[in-house]
């Protein structure tokens, strides 16, 4: 049976001072997860199965940080990197061999300051990372340049470039959960948004194989925007 969405705490509440909180901290060896980004995690070590139980239980948010180096078992704040995200536990399941899979949500990003235990699971103090605004006019202006370098890089003609960003853009804004109207056609048809990805998850990915292979067409027949 799947657990129930918990529900979103207020991040203003955990705090147990005037710049800093205290979260419990999941160590990953192979995800950096990013704001607004949902992706699964696969847990098999006892802290961080603790870790991740802990805030799932409690319906709050945890720290996630990438490990400098994998094969590190039992890893120690300064074997993780500094920054990370701080997520949200949308879903768990316990799997048959003592693991969990769960299913985050990444919310903002955070700096791990200091260890306050490391006992039954890392408890980590953290401080809020301001993230820029990427709707800004200099965002987008320098998410432009780095198009217009990658099209250089790879020698694909200009209009093919615009193209292939207009199908991941417009595909993956089905998934965003930073979009207004997103949300509110959400809350108007009476599902939560782990329901909806759920659903058009599979019909984003069947469109973004669908895109890649017209966008492979397009570059073999040396499209450049004509008709």
């Amino acid at each position: 049976m799947t657990p129930s969405l918990p529900e979103k705490t207020d991040p203003a509440a955990e705090g147990q001072g005037d710049d800093t909180a205290t979260l419990p901290l999941l160590p990953t060896r192979d995800l950096v997860l990013f704001p607004g980004m949902v992706a699964p995690v696969f847990v098999g070590r006892e802290r961080s199965i603790s870790a991740i139980e802990a805030a799932f239980a409690a319906q709050g948010p945890l720290i996630l940080c990438a490990q400098r180096e994998a094969a590190v078992e039992d890893p120690a704040l300064e074997d993780l990197r500094s920054v990370g995200v701080r997520a949200r536990v949308l879903q768990l399941f316990r799997l048959p061999d003592g693991s969990v899979k769960a299913l985050v949500e990444g919310d903002e990003r955070v700096r791990a300051e200091r260890v306050v235990t490391r006992d039954p699971h890392l408890v980590v103090e953290y401080v809020p990372i301001e993230s820029p605004d990427t709707r800004t006019t200099r965002a987008r202006s320098l998410a432009r340049r780095v198009s217009d370098e990658f099209v250089r890089y790879v020698g694909l003609h200009p209009q093919l470039a615009i193209q292939a960003f207009q199908f991941g853009d417009g595909f993956t804004n089905l998934l965003s959960p930073v979009l207004a109207w997103l949300l509110g056609s959400c809350v108007m048809a009476g599902i939560s948004y782990a329901t909806w990805v759920k659903w058009v998850f599979p019909k984003v990915l069947l469109f973004l194989v669908v895109g890649c292979l017209i966008m492979v067409g397009l570059t073999a027949v040396g499209w450049t925007g004509g008709v």
